[in-house]
């Protein structure tokens, strides 16, 4: 029996049916596939945000380096506290009315705001948010810590986390409290040496992750990341508390009696630069922050410009006599003649008979100081400025228009006229008698000491570097350079101590030590109708064991120096030598 022909049109469409249903098999499949995928993946990302969900990455606290001063006396230092933490929805349920919400994060702001240093609504704030935070600072007051571990059991702060953290304390309270300065809430330095020695302070905080249940308490899980924090280094500074102490309780009774804008004083180790005191008024409680003006933080001696009138003659001397701008054995100088050019300089004390060098200093004359510097240039060279190039130099040389470099922040270099400025009868002379140049009291203080032995020693406040593992690291007292021959700071510093002793300030006379000391009044640079009074000294007389500097800057009710800031120094001196064992006759 023959086989039936097979229709063409069914054939085609038979193989039409076989692949559509291949085809479809083939996508169906693919769908099945990625149907999988999607779900693993999504299931991985609903893994990842409920493992994000119910873990938390908390800060571990480095502790922060102390500060010490030069026999380990804790200036600032770590102590152990509390620090308010919240996840907000543990306090403020999500489904509670927004009434009730802000009722109750009213509730916990009212009795956190007395105690942590931040403002009701920024605390409030915080708590109607979504996000783990912290409550304001650190808490060390003990009595407080128990109100706040009593209020989280059983009143107000329930369900806000109550977590281990250090808080800055500063044993000596407001002594050196600007110089020290402070940290904020998060622990960096925002001024004083807190802020200037912060990157060796701070350390690096470390940070533990925890696993929470569904109410936000923390399980116990050994296998989730730790990394131990790098507590920061303690910094020995050379400044002595006790010494620091007696500067400003003489400096703040020169304050008030005196209605001053600010005093400021520097107490130097002429030997070594180390600075011993650096003091200003008003000054700062850095323990107290719930009033912080900006300018009690200010640091007068190194963030403040002043003119050193009479002060500066000394070392002006001392150059002349290095560049040979003057003997002293020779002839004295006639300063009736108070006309520079078309200038006239006054003396506040004029004398009817020409002046040695030592009668210029003593009696501290413009005119004799000018007439000496202005032999630089002859006479028709009046503004060759490259004339004046060796006292611009020896300027810098003394470290004026520059940073000292100690590490407190904002530190002013000064001001010194630019060389191609510079004029035979008007900047020239000025210099010579601390006009037209604005210094610091630190440079100041680091210049008057290399009257000492004609060495400049730069100021140094760092003593020492301590690990918490005990090791020592001294930092180099850095080298001296000579800037005046021994001869020539020699007799200047005899003709200061002259200048004292025959001088009307009876209270910078120290009995049985000399004090080589000048004072000076000069114009404020910020306020022509006021003045600025300065001290500067080397004591004893013969054989320094300190420097001093004190600035008054617009005191009222006094005419000169010597009825303001040379006494102030004087009682210092009084108080301060003894400590450092240079005796005094009774």
């Amino acid at each position: 029996m023959s086989a039936r022909p097979v229709d063409p049109t069914f054939a085609r469409s038979r193989r039409l049916a076989l692949a559509f249903g291949l085809l479809l098999q083939l996508f169906l499949g693919g769908l099945a596939v990625r149907l999988a995928v999607v779900q693993l993946q999504d299931h991985d990302a609903a893994a990842q945000r409920m493992e994000r969900q119910w873990q938390r990455t908390l800060v571990l606290p480095a502790h922060r380096g102390a500060l010490l001063d030069r026999h380990g006396r804790e200036l600032a230092v770590d102590v152990d506290a509390l620090r308010a933490w919240v996840l907000p929805r543990n306090v403020v349920a999500p489904d509670a009315m927004p009434s009730e919400k802000v009722d109750r994060a009213e509730r916990v702001a009212t009795w956190l705001q007395p105690h942590v240093g931040m403002s009701h609504d920024d605390l409030v704030l915080r708590l109607l948010g979504d996000h783990w935070t912290s409550l304001g600072a650190p808490v060390s007051d003990p009595s407080v810590q128990a109100a706040m571990e009593e209020a989280r059991a059983h009143g107000p702060l329930r369900g806000v986390d109550l977590l281990p953290a250090t808080s800055r304390r500063n044993p000596w309270g407001s002594v050196a409290g600007n110089v020290v300065g402070y940290v904020s809430h998060e622990g960096e330095g925002v001024s004083g040496l807190e802020q200037g020695l912060d990157d060796l302070l701070a350390g690096e905080p470390g940070e533990r992750s925890v696993r929470l249940d569904r109410r936000g308490r923390e399980i116990a899980d050994p296998d989730l990341p730790e990394q131990a924090a790098r507590d920061g280094l303690d910094v020995q500074l050379t400044l002595d508390a006790r010494m620091q102490q007696v500067v400003e309780e003489e400096l703040l009774a020169a304050h008030l009696a005196h209605s001053t804008e600010r005093a400021f004083a520097v107490v130097m180790d002429p030997r070594t630069g180390d600075v011993l005191a650096l003091a200003s008024v008003p000054g700062l409680d850095v323990d107290d922050d719930s009033s912080r003006p900006r300018d009690a933080s200010v640091i007068g001696p190194v963030q403040e410009i002043y003119a050193p009138g009479s002060t500066f003659k000394p070392l002006m001397m001392a150059a002349a006599l290095e560049l040979g701008l003057a003997h002293p054995a020779e002839a004295p100088i006639d300063t009736g003649n108070e006309l520079f050019g078309k200038r006239r300089i006054h003396d506040a004390h004029p004398q009817d008979h020409p002046l040695s060098l030592e009668e210029i200093i003593v009696h501290s004359s413009n005119i004799g100081m000018a007439r000496i510097l202005t032999r630089l240039v002859p006479e028709g060279h009046e503004n060759e400025w490259e004339l004046m190039r060796p006292i611009h130099d020896k300027l810098h040389e003394l470290g004026f228009g520059e940073r000292t470099g100690v590490p407190l922040p904002a530190e002013v270099a000064g001001l010194i006229t630019p060389l191609e400025q510079w004029k035979k009868n008007y900047t020239l002379a000025s210099v010579a008698y601390g006009q037209e140049i604005g210094v610091s009291a630190l440079q100041m203080a680091t210049a008057t000491s290399s009257l000492a032995d004609g060495l400049l020693r730069p100021a140094r406040l760092v003593k020492s570097l301590q690990a918490q593992d005990g090791s020592v690291t001294e930092q180099p007292v850095p080298r001296a350079r000579r800037v005046f021959e021994r001869e020539h700071v020699d007799d200047v510093r005899r003709w200061m101590a002259r200048s004292v002793e025959e001088g009307n300030c009876k209270e910078v006379k120290l009995p049985g030590v000399a004090v080589a000391g000048k004072t000076g009044t000069a114009t404020s640079e910020t306020d022509r109708t006021k003045e600025v009074h300065s001290f500067a000294a080397l004591v004893p007389a013969e054989d320094p064991a300190l420097t001093i500097v004190v600035v008054l800057r617009h005191p009222h009710g006094v005419r000169y120096a010597s009825e303001s800031a040379a006494p102030t120094a004087g009682r210092i001196l009084r108080r301060l030598l003894p400590y450092v064992g240079v005796t005094l006759e009774e």
